[in-house]
C-alpha cells in the first residue's frame, strides 16, 4: 500500500438540500438532477485541472497542487450551476469549502488537517457559498477577478483552535461574459463529461506546459496521434477546457470521414472566430487581406461593412491570399487575446487543409497561438497529404508530438471507479484488469464493454446500498470485437431501431433528422423515439446548434454499422440517400453537390452511372472553384471512370477538369490527361473543347519543356487554332499567345513575334483586362 505526503488544497462540495430532493420531485427526477449535479461539477474540475478523489454521496471530494486553481475550480462550479438553474423550476445550489496543507496520501485517498478543514468549511458554508482557510488564502495570492473577505472565527470540529474563515466573492457568467467579449466555447465542448478525467498524467503536463509559453507570444503546436478510440478528441477537449479556463478563446474544427468537404475544419474555425472576435481585430485585418477570408466564412460581410470581393486572379495565386488571409486573422485576433485551435481528425482532411495547417504553423511563428491537431497515425497511407506535412514540421519550434497508448489496469478501475460513485471490491478490481487486458487499454472500447456489461444484467446498481455489484451468474463473458459490443447494444434497442440507425450511417456521421425521415416509412414521433433511445444509449448525440441535427458518438459506431451490409444492398441504400437530397435540394444543391456525388458514385453500381457521373463532374468544378484542387483530382477521376472509355464531350469535359485540378494539385499526370482530352475534342471538332484542353494544358507564362518544343503540345493548339472558325477574338488571342510560347526553343524569331503581335491586338480589341493581361503573360 503506498503512502506519500504531499502540499495539496482540497476540495469539497455539498449539494444543499439533497434528502428533501426526492420528496420534491419523485425518486427518477431527483436521480437525473443528481446525476446533472455531479456532470456540472465535473466540468468545472477538468477546466481547472483538478483531480476527483471520490464521491461523497452528496458531493465531490478534489486534490489540486494549486490553491489558485483549487479557488478558480470552486469559483466555476457556482458559475456553471447559477447559469444552469438561475431560471430552472428546480434549481441547484451547493456549498464549498477548502482547505489546505501536508495532506497524507494513501491508495488515492487524501488524510489529514487539510481534508478536516475543507469538511468543517464546507458544513459552514452557505448555499451557493465558497469557504475557505487562511493557508488557501495565502497560498492563492491574488487570483484574477476573485476577492477574499473575513468571513469571522469559527470553532470547528475536530480542531482545537478557532479558525478564521474567508468567503470567496464570484461573479456569474453572464456578467463575466460581457467583460471578457463573451467568447463562448465550441457547441462540442459545452456538453459535460459523464466522468472526471482520468490518466494521461503526462500528456495532459504536457499540454498544459504549452499553454504558458503560447499565451507570452511564442506560438505552440501540439500533434496527437493514436489509434480509434484511444482518446484523442477526449485529450483536446482537457486541453481546450484548460486553455480556456485561463483566458483563451478557444475554436474548433472537425473533419468528416464521408465528405471530404475543402477546409472543412477552417471554415469552422474562422466561422467562430469571426462571429466572436472583437471588431477592432477584424477591420484591421480586412484592411489588410481585403474579402479574400470570405472564400472560408460567408458571413464575413455582416460583421465588416463594404467588404471587398476576393481578388480574381490565377488558383495559385488565390490560394496564396486565401493562406495568407487566414494566417493574418489568427495572428491579428491572437494580439487581443490568445487562441487554442484544435483540428480533430485530420486523417480525413483534404490536401488543402493540410497544406494550411502548414502554412499557418510556419508563418505565425510569433503570437499568442495553441495548435492541438489530432490524427489516426494507422490511416496514414504513403501518399496521404498529412504524411509529408508532418515530416516538414519535425524541425520547426515550438511543435510536439503526443502519441497515445492504451490506459493501464489501473486506470482502467479509476474509470470504473469514477462511473460507479464508490470505491471497487476484489472482483470490481478483477473485472478492471480483465477489461483493461482484453481491450488493450482503448478508453472507447472500456467504456463500450462496460455499457454492454450493465445492460446485459452482468453489472447490477443496488438502490437501497448505492452500490454496484457483479453478478457472476450472468456469465460474463467479454465480447471479441468493438464490433460485437456495438452491434449488442444496437439490437438492445429493437428490430426497427436497427433500421434506423443503419440507414442514418449510410447517410453520414452526421446525419438531419429531415433527410433520415424522407427515407423510412415510420411515423416521425415512433423515429424520434429510436433517436432518443440511441442518445440515452450513448450511440448518437444531438446537436445543440442545429435542432434535428444527430451525430453518431463515435466514428466506431458508424463504421460498425455500415460495415455490416452486404454491397449491393449498401449501393440501394446510397441511392435512396441520393434519391433524398435530390427532392430537399432540387437542381441547384450547392454545398450538397459533393454529398450527391458521393451517394450516387455508391450507388452507381445498381443504379444510373451517368447522373453518377453528373455529380462528380459538377462536384469537381465546384470544388476546384474553392481553391481545392486536390479534392477536385478525386471527384473528376469518379466522373472519368463512371463515363467510361468511350470518347464523347462529357469525357472530354471530365479530362479537362481533371487535367486542370492535376496542374494546380503540381500532378505531373496533367499533361497525359489534357492531350487526350485534346485528342477527343479534335475528332469531335469542338472548337470550344479543343480550345479548353489546349489552353488549360501550359504552365503559366514558362514553355512546356526545356531546350526543345513540345510538339504533341504545339499540335492540339494548332488543332485549336483550326477550329476557330469563325474565330472569338479572346479565345484566338489566347491560343495565338499560347502558341508564340510553346515557340519559344524555336530559331524563327519573326514567326513568334508576328504570333505575339497579333495575339495582343485581337486581345487589345476585346476590352477584356483578364484576356490581355494572360497574353501579355505568355508573349512577353
Amino acid at each position: 500500500m503506498s503512502e506519500s505526503v504531499e502540499l495539496a488544497t482540497i476540495l469539497l462540495t455539498d449539494l444543499v438540500g439533497s434528502t428533501r430532493l426526492a420528496t420534491s420531485v419523485g425518486p427518477v427526477r431527483a436521480d437525473e438532477l443528481r446525476e446533472e449535479h455531479f456532470a456540472l461539477l465535473r466540468h468545472a474540475i477538468t477546466s481547472s485541472g483538478g483531480q476527483e478523489v471520490k464521491n461523497l454521496g452528496d458531493g465531490l471530494m478534489v486534490a489540486f497542487g494549486s490553491a489558485s486553481g483549487a479557488v478558480v475550480c470552486a469559483v466555476a462550479m457556482q458559475q456553471l450551476f447559477e447559469r444552469r438553474y438561475a431560471d430552472a423550476e428546480q434549481g441547484l445550489h451547493v456549498r464549498i469549502g477548502l482547505g489546505a496543507g501536508e495532506s497524507t496520501v494513501k491508495d488515492g485517498d487524501y488524510f489529514g488537517m487539510p481534508t478536516v478543514e475543507a469538511a468543517r468549511l464546507c458544513d459552514k458554508a452557505p448555499a451557493d457559498g465558497i469557504l475557505v482557510s487562511g493557508w488557501v488564502k495565502t497560498l492563492a495570492g491574488r487570483c484574477e477577478g476573485v476577492e477574499f473577505e473575513s468571513a469571522g472565527l469559527f470553532e470547528l470540529k475536530g480542531i482545537p483552535e478557532s479558525v478564521e474563515a474567508f468567503s470567496v466573492s464570484w461573479t456569474p457568467l453572464g456578467e463575466e461574459a460581457s467583460v471578457t467579449g463573451g467568447w463562448p466555447l465550441p457547441a462540442l465542448l459545452r456538453s459535460v463529461p459523464p466522468v472526471s478525467y482520468v490518466g494521461r498524467v503526462d500528456e495532459r503536463a504536457a499540454l498544459e506546459e504549452a499553454i504558458v509559453p503560447a499565451r507570452d507570444g511564442a506560438r505552440q503546436v501540439v500533434l496527437l496521434s493514436g489509434e480509434p478510440g484511444i482518446g484523442k478528441t477526449r485529450l483536446s477537449s482537457f486541453a481546450a477546457h484548460r486553455a480556456h479556463a485561463e483566458g483563451f478563446a478557444v475554436c474548433w474544427g472537425a473533419c468528416s470521414e464521408e465528405l471530404a468537404v475543402p477546409y472543412e475544419p477552417w471554415i469552422e474555425v474562422c466561422s467562430q472566430i469571426v462571429e466572436h472576435a472583437p471588431q477592432e481585430p477584424l477591420e484591421r485585418h480586412c484592411k489588410r487581406h481585403g474579402g479574400e477570408l470570405s472564400r472560408l466564412v460567408r458571413t464575413l460581410g455582416e460583421r465588416v461593412e463594404d467588404l471587398p470581393s476576393p481578388q480574381s486572379s490565377d488558383p495559385e495565386t488565390e490560394r496564396y491570399l486565401l493562406f495568407s488571409a487566414v494566417a493574418g486573422l489568427l495572428q491579428e485576433v491572437a494580439q487581443s487575446v490568445p487562441v487554442c485551435m484544435v483540428l480533430d481528425d485530420l486523417h480525413w482532411a483534404d490536401g488543402q487543409s493540410v497544406a494550411l495547417l502548414k502554412h499557418v504553423v510556419r508563418t505565425v511563428e510569433h503570437g499568442a497561438l495553441q495548435v492541438i491537431a489530432t490524427y489516426r497515425d494507422s490511416d496514414l497511407g504513403k501518399d496521404h497529404p498529412l504524411g509529408a506535412v508532418l515530416a516538414d514540421l519535425r524541425s520547426v519550434e515550438g511543435v510536439q508530438r503526443i502519441s497515445l497508448h492504451g490506459l493501464g489496469a489501473d486506470e482502467v478501475a479509476q474509470i470504473m471507479t469514477a462511473v460507479a460513485g464508490h470505491d471497487l471490491e476484489a472482483d470490481g478490481i478483477e473485472l478492471a484488469g480483465q477489461i483493461a487486458t482484453e481491450t488493450d487499454g482503448n478508453p472507447f472500447f472500456v467504456g463500450e464493454v462496460l455499457r454492454g456489461l450493465s445492460e446485459s444484467g452482468a453489472l447490477v446498481f443496488d438502490e437501497d446500498s448505492g452500490r454496484w455489484s457483479i453478478d457472476s451468474s450472468a456469465g460474463i463473458a467479454l465480447p471479441e470485437s468493438v464490433r460485437e459490443v456495438i452491434e449488442r447494444r444496437v439490437e438492445r434497442l429493437g428490430d426497427e431501431a436497427l433500421e434506423v440507425l443503419t440507414q442514418a450511417a449510410v447517410i453520414g456521421r452526421v446525419f438531419d433528422l429531415e433527410l433520415l425521415e424522407s427515407m423510412l416509412e415510420i411515423e416521425e414521433s415512433r423515429l424520434l423515439d429510436h433517436l432518443e433511445a440511441a442518445v440515452a444509449a450513448s450511440l448518437l448525440a444531438e446537436s445543440d446548434e442545429r435542432v434535428g441535427r444527430f451525430r453518431f458518438a463515435h466514428a466506431l459506431v458508424n463504421q460498425t454499422l455500415y460495415e455490416g451490409l452486404g454491397g449491393t444492398r449498401r449501393a440501394r441504400m446510397h441511392g435512396r440517400v441520393a434519391q433524398a437530397l435530390e427532392k430537399l435540394y432540387g437542381e441547384d444543391p450547392g454545398e450538397h453537390l459533393t454529398e450527391l456525388a458521393l451517394h450516387w458514385r455508391m450507388a452507381a453500381v445498381s443504379v444510373d452511372k451517368a447522373k453518377a457521373a453528373d455529380y462528380a463532374l459538377r462536384a469537381g468544378r465546384r470544388t476546384l472553384e474553392s481553391l481545392a484542387p486536390a479534392e477536385a483530382v478525386k471527384l473528376f477521376t469518379d466522373a472519368v471512370e463512371l463515363i467510361g472509355d468511350l470518347d464523347s464531350a462529357e469525357r472530354c469535359e471530365a479530362l479537362i477538369g481533371l487535367g486542370e485540378a492535376q496542374l494546380q494539385s503540381g500532378e505531373a499526370a496533367y499533361r497525359h490527361t489534357l492531350l487526350d482530352a485534346a485528342r477527343i475534342a479534335s475528332t469531335m471538332a469542338d472548337a470550344e473543347l479543343a480550345a479548353r484542353a489546349a489552353l488549360a494544358n501550359n504552365r503559366g507564362g514558362l514553355p512546356s519543356t526545356f531546350g526543345e518544343v513540345d510538339r504533341e503540345r504545339l499540335a492540339a493548339i494548332d488543332r485549336a487554332i483550326e477550329l476557330d472558325d469563325p474565330p472569338n477574338r479572346a479565345r484566338r488571342a489566347r491560343l495565338l499567345a499560347l502558341k508564340a510560347l510553346e515557340l519559344n526553343w524555336e530559331p524563327d524569331f519573326d514567326m513568334r513575334r508576328a504570333l505575339a503581335e497579333e495575339a495582343i491586338s485581337l486581345a487589345r480589341a476585346t476590352d477584356d483586362p483578364r484576356t490581355l493581361a494572360e497574353v501579355l503573360r505568355n508573349v512577353e
